[in-house]
């Protein structure tokens, strides 16, 4: 099974998915190779930094970066092993990584190294997105949204709008906010989530 897929240039394409797979695809589709990356962790999530580089998490605290699209890849040792849920760059230095156990994480190297923010509750989380270098979302387990205004530092949160499971989150730019259920219910914020 596929989960996730990043454009990595014209034509050219990564998919992520169980069992640590990894699909170079090229000529718009015509040429798929599979990357043996030695890892049978699920692979959940991909991103690309601005400079190119990849970023893909997923279960047991996988975290794999290639700086050659997608063609080799390094893996990062942490002391973490939670299941990677999400990953976001709001530029090539600065990113995060949210867990289904309820951590954020943070780096500010490209992702080589990780560092434990400050999360207000316990809950699952699903999905981050960052709208600036300071102000950033994060949708989680029954209703849950956390907000930042301080780059991660520190996360507030919102009165919940709905009781299900929000699995998707995106911040078009800092009071413009689309999020996404379990039920397939889409929800609009116009003023940073204060109301919906």
């Amino acid at each position: 099974k596929l989960n996730d897929v990043a454009a990595i240039g014209s034509g050219k394409f990564i998919s992520i998915g169980n069992l640590g797979t990894i699909i170079r695809t090229e000529g718009s589709g015509n040429t798929n190779t599979i990357i043996d990356n030695q890892y049978s962790n699920n692979l959940i999530k991909i991103t690309k930094t601005p400079d190119g580089k990849l970023i893909s998490v997923g279960q047991y605290g996988i975290i794999l970066i290639s700086s050659n699209e997608g063609i080799s890849w390094q893996k990062i040792n942490t002391q973490f092993n939670e299941t990677f849920m999400d990953v976001c760059f709001i530029n090539n230095s600065v990113g995060y990584i949210i867990s289904y156990e309820g951590k954020i994480l943070k780096t500010i190297d490209g992702g080589f190294n990780w560092t434990q923010q400050n999360n207000p509750v316990i809950s699952n989380l699903f999905s981050i997105s960052m709208a600036s270098e300071n102000v950033g979302y994060i949708s989680g387990n029954r209703g849950l949204i956390l907000k930042t205004t301080d780059s991660g530092n520190n996360w507030q949160r919102l009165s919940p709008l709905t009781s299900v499971n929000i699995i998707k989150i995106q911040a078009v730019d800092e009071n413009n906010i689309f999020c996404l259920n379990t039920n397939d219910s889409l929800y609009k914020s116009t003023n940073g989530g204060n109301d919906w």
